[in-house]
């Protein structure tokens, strides 16, 4: 029996946030209770990874004649011979200031270094989208505006030399 098939979540909704276990389960030890939690969660962030900004935005693309990221590769590649690595990855850098320059998805995008895969994707969101890119453009103005004016710029230099 597959649990993720069964349409019955492990989490709680929004609409039953005091859910029981269900009798299937009620018998199952924690720590499988927990491992399907967990593969659960592991379907849930795949399903999203797959859905490439989501339905909406696909439809907007097609109105627009064009592809999402994920229909071009399959167009351009032999079905089974493409395999996504790092689907998942989150950009979790901090060197160098790198979690005030960049707000991932507001700002800019993020993404891991010598990976030209993930490069691609975000510079194709962007070329596909006027609207996406006006406003990060827009947002990261005003974000380096109230970051970065002389003032916090200089006072930061000296707090950093001991001055």
């Amino acid at each position: 029996f597959n649990f993720a098939d069964s349409g019955t979540p492990l989490f709680p909704t929004a609409d039953q946030p005091e859910r029981v276990r269900p009798a299937l389960l009620r018998d199952t030890p924690d720590i499988m209770l927990e491992v399907m939690t967990r593969l659960e969660e592991l379907r849930r962030r795949h399903a999203a990874a797959e859905e490439g900004g989501g339905a909406e935005r696909r439809e907007r693309q097609h109105k627009e004649g064009k592809l999402a990221a994920r229909e071009r590769v399959e167009l351009l590649l032999d079905e089974g011979t493409f395999e996504e690595l790092d689907k998942l990855v989150q950009h979790r850098c901090r060197d160098f200031g790198m979690d005030e320059q960049v707000i991932d998805g507001e700002t800019g995008y993020l993404v891991p270094p010598m990976q030209s895969a993930p490069l691609g994707a975000a510079i194709g969101r962007l070329v596909n989208d006027a609207g996406l890119r006006a406003r990060m453009g827009a947002a990261g103005r005003t974000r380096a505006l109230a970051l970065y004016d002389e003032a916090r710029v200089v006072a930061r230099t000296l707090d950093l030399l001991g001055a």
